[in-house]
């Protein structure tokens, strides 16, 4: 897939690969540059600054973290829905 640099240095990632990775906008992502090349890393959840508690997480939201097989995606997906 091909995408183009932005007079802002902005890149835009094809929607299809990031619903694949389950990215949402907001999410934070690393970029690090591997010899001629940049890596697109999304950073994971313990890095990201959080807006409330596990404990109200935990209390407040789905009980998706219950269910098995409920990926990381889901779970996000859930935090974002409230």
């Amino acid at each position: 897939m091909t995408t183009m640099l932005r007079p802002k240095n902005q890149v835009t990632l094809p929607t299809s690969l990031t619903q694949e990775l389950g990215w949402k906008v907001g999410d934070r992502l690393d970029v690090v540059r591997e010899n001629d090349r940049l890596v697109v890393i999304a950073q994971p959840l313990a890095c990201v600054p959080a807006t409330r508690t596990w404990a109200e997480f935990v209390d407040s939201g789905p009980r998706l973290a219950l269910a098995e097989g409920t990926t990381v995606a889901e779970l996000l997906a859930a935090d974002r829905e409230e």
